[in-house]
């Protein structure tokens, strides 16, 4: 399990995905980008849209797929 912060840059709750530009990560070696993320649950994304901070717990299944576990809006 990884933590992170970032700004939500695209939404499809259809596909199960979000969008997140994120900082360097040093858990799992990356550095900052904006990378799409699998979510575990897609009604986890009600009520956010684009341009929202967040923090979020991930886990990685491989390379850079990337499953975001738990999703929590900042300030």
């Amino acid at each position: 399990m990884h933590s992170a912060e970032g700004i939500v840059t695209a939404i499809d709750a259809a596909a199960g995905t979000v969008s997140i530009s994120h900082g360097a990560i040093s858990s799992v070696g990356w550095p900052a980008m904006t990378m799409n993320f699998n979510l575990a649950d897609p009604k986890a994304v009600a009520g956010f849209s684009p341009g929202q901070r967040v923090a979020f717990h991930f886990t990685v299944e491989g390379g850079m797929t990337a499953t975001v576990t738990h999703l929590s809006k900042l300030q």
